[in-house]
Parts: C-alpha cells; structure tokens; sequence
C-alpha cells in the first residue's frame, strides 16, 4: 500500500493550527538576521495592506512584535513597536457570526471598541458605534493595562483589523469591516518559501488541497467534458451531483446557479433503474458500516441493525466516498464505478469496482453499454 506524506496539518485542530501558523510566520519579524525573516516580513504587510494597496503600518528592519493569543478572546493580537495593535479574526470555513462581524447593515468592529474601552477608560461607545468622552482615567489602571500587554502609549487610531479566512469570501464575510485575507493571498505569499522551510511546505500543500476542493470550475470542465478522472476530490456533496447536470436536469429548478437543490437520501440519488450516484461514508454511521478495499476494489455495505428496506437496488453505482481530512473536515472522492457483485444477505453487500479506464464517461446510456459489453 501506497503511504500518505506525513504531514502534520492534517492532524493539527483547525483554527488553532492555523493561528499558531500565522503567530510563527509573523514572529519571524522578530529575527532580522535568519532567512525567514522575509517570510515574517511578507506575511505581516499583506495583512496590513488594503483592497486599494494601502499599508496601514510601515514594515522595517526594527520593526518588532508582540504576540498574544486569545487577549480579550481575540484569536490574536499584535502589539507592533509598543504602538499599533492589530486584531487578527482567523477562521477556516466558517463565517465569524457576530463577533469581529455582526448581521450584514449592522455595526462590527466588536473588538475593536472592547479594546478601547479596556485600553482608555474614558472613551465609551454607544450602540451606533460612536466614540464619546465620559468621565476621568485611572491613570494607574490604564497604564497597568498597557504595560501588561506591551504598549507604550494607546491611540484608537492606531488599530487595525484583519480577517483572515482560509475558504472562500462569502457574501457575509464581505460585509465585515477589516482588511480581508481569502487563501489566494495566504498561498501567493508562502509559495516564495515552500523550499525554505517543510513546515511552510505542508501547510501550503494542505491549503492548496482545500482551494482546489472547492473549485467550482472544476465541476464545469468536467460536464463539459462528459467525462470523470478517477481520484477527483470535491469539497461539496452538490458538487458530486453537480457533474451529472446533463442527465439530472429535471431534478433542478429553473433558475440553476451551479448548486443542486436536491436534499436526498445520504446514499445518493438514482439515475436509472440501473444506475446511481452513491456517497457513502466510509465508517459506521447510525446503523450503516461501509468499507472500502482499494486494493481489491470492493465496498462492503451492512447494515447492523435493521433489514435494507430498498424496494430495488441498482446494479451498477458511480461512487463518491466520503472521506473525512482533519485540516479540511471532510471531502468526496470519485472512486469509480461499482456493479452489485454479492449479496450475502438481506443485510449484508458487496459491490466491485469495474475496470472503466483513468477517465469515466458521465453519458448513462453509454455507461450502460459499457458495463454491459463487460
């Protein structure tokens, strides 16, 4: 059996990972000397550069950096020359609700105003996000406050904040009010230091591996093609679907926009009376175990607990395993094509993979005369 690279971000936890990849990319600010420091250095200034190529702080040679993570549970803050504080929000996948991002219309900078109020105890902000003088400092206190996490000196103006979202930008990731970082930025950066450095090496190879997971265009090629390369990986059950948009087209609405609307049985949808999509997940699931023998090309399916109450059971199956990635949560993987081989009982299946070639048309009907010409 072929082995997987060993590569630590498929098992690290999600957005702790990816903050503490961040945390090590930037504190290479802090060694001027050593060859990373230019990875430190190109990191921090695409975070503090805006969608109009405006630098929000000066990046040089005796720039330095305190790093803090979860102040105020802010996933990290960065206090830069004892001056500038930057509030980084990092998250994978999901959207932020509510935090540095409320409701699309209403005011964010969450963070932001808690650390002013922390910071300097006589600016106060009301519910329309407005700044107001409102009564006297504890001079003690405040300076207490600053001298704890490494400032100098606290101006309000000097805060910036970050998004950084390994995904896609969604519509209500847009409405947040900070300098946005999608994986395109993170990748174009780290792809100057992947010979420098494994550690880099394996995070890029695990971001890389989501953004093509969920490339739509992927999906386009391939129904215009008409045909499906073993080993393709999609990031989306609808995605699975998707690809035999020619053949289900009456199963959408009207107003298609590349998505399946079709919320069907977690075992797939049937395309004949012959032929199905099937996504099983490749581990017991209430009452289902499935597993796959890649070696052998067979899939075991039982069920341990109840009698399999399909009325019938298409012979031949397009198969798009559910597998499970610690960095990525999950992704469908197109196997191939599976004939019904044995069935051992009523609760019990074997299905074998077919030899169809590398590359798998979509066209059902000349799927049929294949598998029958077998």
């Amino acid at each position: 059996m072929e082995r997987e690279k060993n590569n630590m971000f498929k098992y690290a936890t999600k957005e702790l990972s990816q903050d503490a990849f961040i945390c090590w990319c930037v504190n290479w600010i802090n060694y001027p000397n050593n060859e990373m420091y230019h990875l430190g250095k190109d990191f921090l200034e695409m975070m503090l550069t805006d969608e109009k190529g405006n630098k929000k702080i000066e990046i040089t040679k005796k720039t330095s950096v305190k790093i803090l993570r979860q102040y105020e549970k802010i996933d990290i803050l960065l206090v830069i020359d004892n001056k500038y504080l930057v509030i980084i929000e990092d998250k994978v996948n999901s959207f932020n609700h509510g935090q540095i991002s409320s409701n699309i219309g209403e005011k964010d900078k969450v963070y932001k105003y808690k650390l002013i109020n922390l910071l300097d105890e006589v600016v106060k902000v009301d519910k329309n996000g407005e700044f107001h003088n409102d009564g006297k400092k504890d001079i003690d206190k405040v300076h207490k406050k600053w001298e704890e996490i490494g400032l100098e000196s606290f101006i309000a103006n000097n805060i910036v904040e970050v998004y950084v979202k390994s995904g896609i930008l969604t519509r209500l990731d847009e409405a947040v009010h900070a300098i946005k970082i999608d994986t395109n930025k993170i990748l174009n950066v780290l792809s100057s230091y992947t010979e420098k450095s494994e550690i880099v090496r394996d995070f890029y190879e695990c971001l890389k591996f989501k953004v093509d997971l969920i490339d739509d265009n992927k999906v386009e090629k391939i129904i215009e093609n008409g045909e499906l390369e073993i080993g393709t990986k999609f990031r989306y059950r609808s995605m699975c679907y998707n690809c035999f948009f020619k053949t289900t087209q009456e199963y959408f609405t009207s107003d298609f926009d590349g998505n399946m609307n079709l919320r069907l049985k977690s075992g797939g949808m049937d395309l004949t009376e012959n032929i199905a999509i099937w996504i099983p997940k490749l581990f017991k699931q209430k009452k289902w175990i499935n597993t796959l023998d890649e070696e052998n090309g067979l899939i075991i399916e039982e069920n341990t607990v109840e009698d399999i109450k399909e009325k019938c059971t298409p012979k031949y199956k397009y198969v798009f395993v559910r597998k499970i990635d610690e960095f990525a949560d999950e992704y469908f993987e197109f196997v191939g094509v599976f004939t019904l081989y044995k069935v051992e009982n009523e609760r019990k299946r074997i299905w074998k993979k077919l030899d169809l070639g590398k590359f798998v048309t979509l066209n059902i009907n000349e799927i049929e005369h294949t598998i029958h010409d077998q």
